[in-house]
């Protein structure tokens, strides 16, 4: 997966949006709950969205050889 960047600004409640762009590209839908995680790297720390709707490589691979028929 590529790196993005973008920003946005917290409103008073604490409310962050997650872009249009990203919530497409990440399969993101409303209702979806997602889990949130602090990750110290190098100095700085980041705050991370787990990605409920998001499958690794592997078993998308998997997931694509299926549908098309083909056991592993």
């Amino acid at each position: 997966m590529k790196t993005t960047q973008e920003t946005r600004k917290m409103d008073s409640a604490g409310r962050l949006v997650v872009p249009s762009g990203l919530r497409s590209e990440l399969n993101l839908n409303t209702g979806d709950i997602c889990e949130f995680f602090i990750h110290e790297h190098e100095g700085d720390t980041y705050l991370c969205i787990k990605c409920p709707n998001v499958l690794n490589k592997i078993e998308e691979a998997k997931r694509i050889l299926r549908e098309a028929g083909i056991t592993i």
